[in-house]
């Protein structure tokens, strides 16, 4: 899908339309009514920060994360019952923008979490670790090529689970 610049689209969540606002394709929110009315913002989270707006929907101000309202509002509902999470592919908690965002099964969210710190120095070489498993197919001398090595394994990790969301490890058998 190509995105333009400055393109608006009705703000959604899980529950359906909230009326009145929009949404960009960075996570800008604007009241439509009055595009001068400042939305509250915030930053929340003890481990993951994540952004925050205070949002009126059914005569109620309630706090919403910015990026689960970019998933409904640009991506749509879930693909699948299993693919419920919203996930940051860069694990950049603030970073909203649509291109940064994707449905993911719980799994494939806590594969992503940690991206980085993964990598295991044996007799010279260092091979990537993902979701407890060694990969030593994938060693190397240079501790850059591993990190990187890990980050597509990471990334096919996830894209498996995306494809097969009732698998619930990559080991496990696909099935019909």
């Amino acid at each position: 899908y190509q995105i333009t610049m400055n393109t608006w689209r009705q703000l959604r969540c899980s529950a359906g339309i909230i009326k009145h606002y929009a949404i960009d394709q960075a996570g800008g929110i604007r009241c439509v009514i009055d595009p001068a009315m400042p939305v509250p913002l915030r930053i929340q989270g003890k481990r993951k920060q994540y952004q925050q707006a205070q949002l009126m929907r059914g005569g109620t101000c309630r706090w919403y994360y910015v990026h689960r309202l970019m998933g409904f509002s640009w991506l749509g509902d879930p693909p699948h019952p299993k693919r419920r999470i919203i996930d940051h592919k860069n694990g950049d908690g603030l970073c909203n923008n649509i291109e940064n965002l994707r449905w993911v099964t719980t799994w494939a969210n806590n594969v992503n979490r940690i991206r980085k710190g993964q990598i295991v120095e044996e007799h010279g070489f260092w091979h990537p670790v993902v979701a407890g498993f060694d990969h030593h197919r994938f060693r190397s001398k240079d501790r850059v090529v591993a990190e990187a090595m890990r980050s597509l394994l990471i990334e096919s990790y996830v894209r498996y689970s995306m494809r097969f969301p009732d698998c619930n490890s990559v080991n496990a058998p696909h099935k019909n």
